[in-house]
């Protein structure tokens, strides 16, 4: 069975109060293109859905569609909340939508996590669907949960409580969809009432926590990479939110086979826009404009203090997103013979600027008409 592995699409981002809802649908659509020329037969989206709890119409419209097309396509689409979505929009409908094979789960309730078995040739695969919660929140929903272990932080002991009343059957093929902060466990440590480090309000759950089930598809870290094992695996965000996400980037899609055998396929893809951060003079951006596309966003820093650079940098970048100044500050050489470190009087600062600056030469009648000025124009700011 062939799975296409999503994650954190933040539809209806803004970067620089720019909407990337028509970037954000590019990349949607060549995922569609990859589920037909792969026979995907289940999508997996990992939480953040939307970048808000108030996405805007267009990123709903946009988001609605693209489900249609999906199930258009005869494929299954898994979709769990994530801590930047608005949870019951994501329940809303969701008994209907089932009969589209349209599973979507926004809140954690005491029914637990909802279990989608299928089969294939080689047998039945469960997946199970854990929205996003916050441990605080388990106290509201089971009546028994209590934190009684102080040697576990509250995420991983809430996740150790939910998995042991899920009773999950690890004979058979069994994939985890979850939206959380997973890592090697490096940075916990509890003691000397030390806190869990968090990403995005979530606390570290290590790796080893998962390693009975065949794939863990994870949202929330926006680095496609794996954690430990090659089957413990973040996605991605499709679309760079900021900087820091400026890298290629490909579709993850698992290709699962009998128990303990499945390949990891990467399907990398252009963007239609890309975020290109760049800094240097004004001339040089000038003249290196050519070797750029008209058709990119761009966030451009300038070096060197010139007036009016956004005009003239429109001619030559297309989407200028935003424009920094950093100025350059000008060094000023010392000549160490002639001022020394240490401490000088008004007097002596002021010839010193006087020989520095205008090169001319303060003998001693000019000196004591400087300190008579000095002195003067003291006496007056202290009447």
């Amino acid at each position: 069975m062939k799975i296409l592995h999503l994650a954190d699409l933040h539809l209806g981002k803004r970067y620089l109060e720019t909407n990337l809802i028509d970037e954000q649908k590019y990349v949607l659509d060549e995922s569609l293109k990859v589920i037909k020329n792969n026979k995907i037969e289940v999508v997996i989206v990992a939480g953040d859905v939307f970048d808000t709890k108030n996405p805007g119409k267009k990123a709903i419209d946009v988001y609605s569609n693209w489900c249609n097309s999906v199930a258009n396509l005869n494929c299954k689409l898994l979709v769990i909340s994530g801590n930047h979505d608005f949870r019951p929009l994501l329940d809303y409908g969701a008994d209907f939508f089932k009969n589209n094979n349209f599973y979507t789960v926004g809140e954690l309730t005491n029914k637990l996590m909802p279990k989608i078995s299928m089969t294939d040739e080689y047998g039945t695969i469960n997946f199970y669907l854990m929205p996003f919660y916050k441990p605080s929140e388990l106290k509201q929903i089971f009546d028994d949960y209590q934190k009684n272990d102080e040697t576990l932080s509250e995420e991983i002991f809430a996740f150790r409580y939910l998995m042991e009343k899920t009773k999950i059957n690890f004979e058979e093929r069994n994939i985890l969809i979850m939206h959380a902060f997973v890592g090697d466990g490096s940075t916990i440590d509890l003691s000397n009432d030390g806190e869990a480090p968090t990403i995005g309000y979530l606390e570290e759950i290590p790796y080893t926590e998962f390693q009975n089930f065949d794939y863990i598809a994870l949202g929330h870290l926006h680095k496609a990479h794996h954690v430990g094992k090659e089957y413990i695996r973040y996605s991605g965000t499709p679309y760079p939110c900021d900087i820091s996400e400026i890298r290629k980037r490909y579709f993850t899609i698992i290709d699962i086979k009998n128990k303990g055998k499945i390949e990891i396929i990467k399907e990398p893809y252009d963007l239609k826009r890309k975020l290109v951060f760049l800094e240097d003079t004004l001339d040089n951006l000038i003249d290196k404009a050519k070797e750029y596309s008209n058709n990119d966003y761009y966030v451009i820093t300038i070096t060197d203090n010139y007036y009016d650079t956004e005009n003239i940098l429109s001619n030559y970048y297309q989407n200028i997103l935003k424009i920094k100044h950093k100025f350059v500050e000008e060094k000023i050489n010392i000549n160490k013979e002639k001022i020394d470190n240490k401490i000088k009087s008004p007097v002596e600062l002021y010839k010193s600027f006087l020989e520095q600056k205008y090169e001319i030469k303060v003998d001693e009648m000019s000196e004591k008409l400087i300190e008579e000025l000095l002195n003067e124009m003291e006496s007056e700011e202290n009447e």
